[in-house]
C-alpha cells in the first residue's frame, strides 16, 4: 500500500486500505468470538466494546470505510467519484493513516525482560506452547 501511495496510485491506495480495514475486522471478530456481521459499521462497534477499542482507534477504521456512496463510488469506478488528483491524495492519505493508527492499536505491544507483551493477544498468532513469534 505504501508503494501505491508513493507511486502516485491514489485510487489504489484507497481500495487497498478499504479491503484491508475489512479484512482485520473480519479477523478481528473471528479471533475474539464475535458474530462477523455484513455490516462494517458494526462490526467495527462490536470490536470496540469487546476489546474495549479506544474511541480514536475505531474512528479511524470507520474513517477508512468512509460513506456507502463514497466506498461504491471507488470500487465501481462511478462517475462521482473525484478526478481532482489533489482530492485522490487527500483521501488515499487519510485512508492509509487511518488504518495504520487502526493497526498500531490492535497490534500494540509493549516490551518487558525482553519479550513483547501485546496487548491483544489473542490478535497474535501462537505456537502450541501459547508462544508468539514476531520479527521486530
Amino acid at each position: 500500500m505504501r508503494d501505491a501511495y508513493i507511486g502516485g496510485n491514489w485510487l489504489g491506495t484507497i481500495l487497498l486500505s478499504i479491503a484491508a480495514a475489512d479484512g482485520l475486522t473480519k479477523y478481528t471478530a473471528k479471533r475474539y468470538g464475535l458474530r462477523h456481521r455484513g455490516d462494517y459499521v458494526r462490526r467495527v462497534t462490536d470490536i470496540e466494546k469487546a476489546l474495549q477499542l479506544p474511541a480514536s482507534a475505531a474512528a479511524a477504521l470507520r474513517r477508512v470505510w468512509a460513506t456507502p456512496k463514497e466506498r461504491h463510488g471507488y470500487m465501481h469506478l462511478n462517475e462521482d467519484v473525484p478526478q481532482d488528483r489533489a482530492v485522490l491524495e487527500r483521501a488515499a492519505r487519510d485512508r492509509c493513516l487511518g488504518l495504520h493508527e487502526a493497526e498500531r492499536e490492535l497490534f500494540a505491544y509493549r516490551p518487558r525482560q525482553g519479550a513483547i507483551v501485546p496487548k491483544y493477544p489473542q490478535l497474535w498468532p501462537t505456537d502450541a506452547q501459547g508462544k508468539t513469534s514476531g520479527f521486530l
